[in-house]
């Protein structure tokens, strides 16, 4: 499995840029030459003072010209570069959470893509509810990685065909708590691990681990929370069937309000076509 220290290295080549060192050094050798045997030559061929004069001012504003030019193409090609660059590097830091994400999800012996399922559906449902870019890709994040805690679960729990006993649910309960300290060390992440540590919480305030309540929790957490509550009820698990779609959709109307941010819930009925 892919460690948090593992997504943080995760780079892409480095693009090759000139040095300062190296472009200081072409644009010494190019001017030197230039200022020395320009000045020459206008004297060789200009022998009127006033005509010398203007001469020298076209021949100072065209080196300010040319150098401006150059500076420019060189500051573009870096910028360039330096744009190809980040986007291989985010792509890179991307597939390797994508990667961490499954993995967890096979862990937990969940072959349809649990991770994947719930990332698509919480985009969508940010989407509808106005999230910007940057909202976006933290939510992405988070869902991908929402039970990356679990790592600290115990298989035997994890996989319990039955109800968990106190002691179990407490060790559960404990990965939002794990997984937000896994990830605190990633700035990448910050944001998406208000998903990861509050997405458990309960708009009455009677959720895990800090029992947050209504708009103290999170909005990315409470999109979040919709999302996981409809497809963990939509999948089967070891200890029940999956709801059918009607049965998950009288469930989110009847814990509005009560488990579930009631405009978050309206919002993503009616994304799924089933009305508030």
């Amino acid at each position: 499995m892919v460690s948090p220290q593992g997504v943080s290295r995760a780079r892409a080549p480095r693009a090759r840029t000139p040095r300062p060192g190296v472009i200081a050094l072409v644009f010494l050798l190019a001017s030197v030459p230039y200022i020395l045997f320009s000045d020459r030559l206008l004297l060789g061929l200009v022998h009127d003072a006033a005509a010398l004069t203007t001469w020298q001012t076209i021949k100072g504003w065209g080196y300010v010209l040319v150098a401006a030019g150059v500076v420019y193409l060189l500051e573009r090609r870096i910028a360039r570069r330096h744009r190809r660059a980040l986007a291989q590097q985010r792509a890179a830091y991307d597939a390797a959470i994508e990667g961490w994400a499954r993995a967890l999800d096979l862990r937990e012996h969940e072959t349809g893509g649990h991770a994947r399922r719930v990332t698509e559906l919480a985009q969508r449902l940010g989407q509808r509810l106005g999230l910007g870019p940057e909202e976006l890709e933290n939510l992405r994040h988070g869902a991908l990685l929402h039970d990356v805690g679990k790592i600290g679960v115990r298989d035997a729990v994890l996989g319990k065909p039955g109800p968990l006993d106190e002691d179990e649910w407490t060790e559960m309960r404990h990965h939002t708590v794990l997984g937000h300290e896994l990830l605190l060390g990633l700035p990448e992440l910050r944001e998406a691990t208000t998903v990861v540590r509050s997405h458990h919480e309960r708009w009455d305030g009677a959720g895990y681990p800090d029992g947050l309540a209504g708009e103290a929790i999170p909005r990315l957490a409470r999109i979040f929370a919709v999302v996981d509550v409809y497809d963990a009820l939509r999948s089967d698990r070891p200890y029940r069937r999956a709801w059918t779609e009607d049965e998950v959709h009288a469930h989110l109307r009847a814990e509005r309000g009560r488990h579930l941010d009631p405009e978050v819930v309206d919002a993503f009925l009616e994304m799924l076509g089933g009305g508030a």
